[in-house]
C-alpha cells in the first residue's frame, strides 16, 4: 500500500512538470512547421519580348493593359531597389565579420579573398588614334569588380518555419542565403556566396540541406 502512495505521488509530480523540447516541435512557444525550407527569388524579370508578344495577342494588347494583366513588377526589383542590392552585397563583401562561404563545405572567405572573387582581370585591345588620326590598338591589363555585381539575379533563401500562436502567423525564420548570378553566354547560374547567419545555422542548413 505505501509503495502504491509513493507511485501514486510521483504520477502526479511527473504530470505537473512542465513540458521539455524533446522532439523538437516548439521552439520560444512557437510550433515548428518545417526546420528547413528553401526559397527561391528571382529579382529581375528575365521575360524574353517574345514571350511577351504570344501572351499579348500578337502585341495588338497595349503596354498599359499588359502591364496590369500580364506583367508582375511588385514580384521583382525596380532599378533604384536593385542598386540598394549591389549596394548591400558590397557592404557584406567588405564587412570582415561576414560569414560567407565559396561553397557549403569550404571555410570561411576573408576580404582578399572575396575582392578576388568579385574581380574579373583581362587583356583587353584598347583602341586610340595618333595625332595624324592613325588606328593604334594596344594590349591592356583591366579588372573588372562591377559587372559580375549587375549579374546577380537570385538569391535562395535557407528557412525554417515556425507559427506562432500569440498572434496567430507563420513565421519564416532565414538561417542563410545563396546568392547567384545569371551568366548569360553559358545560359547558367553560377553561385557567388553563401551567406549565413552564424555557425549553428550553418549546421542546421548541412544537416538538412
Amino acid at each position: 500500500m505505501k509503495n502504491l502512495i509513493i507511485a501514486f505521488v510521483g504520477v502526479i509530480i511527473i504530470s505537473c512538470s512542465p513540458k521539455t523540447k524533446s522532439d523538437n516541435t516548439t521552439v520560444k512557444g512557437r510550433l515548428e512547421i518545417t526546420p528547413y525550407k528553401e526559397t527561391e527569388i528571382i529579382l529581375k524579370d528575365t521575360m524574353q519580348v517574345k514571350t511577351a508578344y504570344a501572351r499579348s495577342d500578337s502585341g495588338r494588347v497595349s503596354m498599359y493593359e499588359f502591364s496590369q494583366s500580364y506583367s508582375r513588377p511588385a514580384t521583382f526589383l525596380n532599378a533604384s531597389q536593385f542598386k540598394m542590392m549591389e549596394k548591400a552585397v558590397l557592404l557584406m563583401v567588405k564587412d570582415p565579420k561576414s560569414l560567407l562561404y565559396k561553397s557549403w563545405d569550404s571555410p570561411p572567405l576573408n576580404s582578399a579573398e572575396l575582392g578576388k572573387w568579385f574581380k574579373t582581370c583581362d587583356t583587353i585591345d584598347q583602341i586610340s588614334y595618333s595625332s595624324s588620326g592613325v588606328e593604334e590598338i594596344n594590349k591592356v591589363y583591366y579588372c573588372d569588380s562591377t559587372s559580375l555585381l549587375s549579374q546577380i539575379n537570385k538569391i535562395i533563401f535557407y528557412e525554417s518555419w515556425y507559427f506562432n500562436p500569440e498572434n496567430n502567423q507563420i513565421e519564416r525564420e532565414v538561417m542563410g542565403y545563396s546568392v547567384l548570378a545569371y551568366d548569360g553566354f553559358k545560359e547558367a547560374w553560377r553561385e557567388l556566396f553563401l551567406a549565413v547567419r552564424d555557425e549553428e545555422a550553418l549546421k542546421k542548413m548541412k544537416l538538412y540541406h
